[in-house]
């Protein structure tokens, strides 16, 4: 984060515009136009306001074809482990395919909600798991389009400041027509 240059503040006579995620696009041209291989090992780093140690990622990339393999971290107490394929070969048109498989195994919500969220009101750990594909070339395509199985489990979790039995109550009551 703190490689990032600072938000430039708007002003009443130009104010900053607002940027719409679904109509960015992938750089088709510029990732066709890669050839590399490379390996990163980072020992620590933090990315919006997230920690993690011994980062390690590989890539690769080909004539349009983008391999992120592997990509393993030290997260929170757990581990992150996955890969990443943006397949953007000319065979796809103007659609490339988005693929990705992750695991988060033993991860600590406590100190990753605090980090990232300021918040105290959840504990206990995740273990997830996740298997996706996308195809198009904006990122509103690659939502419209996206498919997989996501599976998670919390251990020992926990939600602070919440009447799990009084909102099942409330909730029941209000199916049923009935005052909460």
């Amino acid at each position: 984060d703190r490689y990032l240059p600072p938000q430039q503040a708007g002003t009443p006579e130009k104010p900053r515009e607002e940027t719409d995620v679904n109509k960015v696009g992938l750089p088709l041209r510029t990732l066709r136009g890669l050839n590399l291989d490379g390996h990163l090992h980072v020992g620590e780093f933090t990315l919006m306001n997230a920690k993690t140690t011994d980062f390690d990622v590989g890539l690769s990339a080909h004539d349009g074809l983008v391999n992120v393999k592997p990509l393993s971290a030290a997260f929170y107490g757990g581990s992150l482990k996955g890969e990443m394929q943006v397949d953007a070969r000319e065979t796809n048109g103007d659609q490339p395919i988005v693929s990705e498989t992750v695991t988060l195994n033993g991860v600590q919500v406590a100190g990753l909600v605090q980090d990232v969220a300021k918040s105290d009101r959840l504990s206990g750990s995740v273990d997830l798991s996740a298997s996706t594909r996308a195809q198009g070339r904006l990122v509103g395509e690659l939502r419209q389009t996206l498919s997989g199985r996501v599976k998670f489990a919390v251990k020992k979790g926990t939600l602070e400041g919440v009447n799990l039995w009084d909102s099942i109550a409330r909730a029941y009551a209000t199916v049923k027509g009935q005052p909460a």
